[in-house]
């Protein structure tokens, strides 16, 4: 006998699941990017303040 399915409701909460699981390392990736980009130019107008103290004297 041929059993009928509905694979529609199925794949929609597939979908779901994995959008649930994706979206939160996207987020954190994004935020570790940005937190590395952000330290990279603090610590680049910290070296350059430095080397310009360090000009003056």
């Amino acid at each position: 006998m041929a059993q009928m399915t509905a694979h529609r409701p199925r794949d929609l909460e597939t979908r779901r699941e994995r959008l649930r699981s994706t979206l939160p390392v996207l987020v954190a990736v994004a935020l570790l990017v940005a937190v590395a980009v952000g330290g990279m130019l603090a610590l680049h107008g910290l070296l350059d303040t430095g080397v310009w103290l360090l000009s003056d004297m």
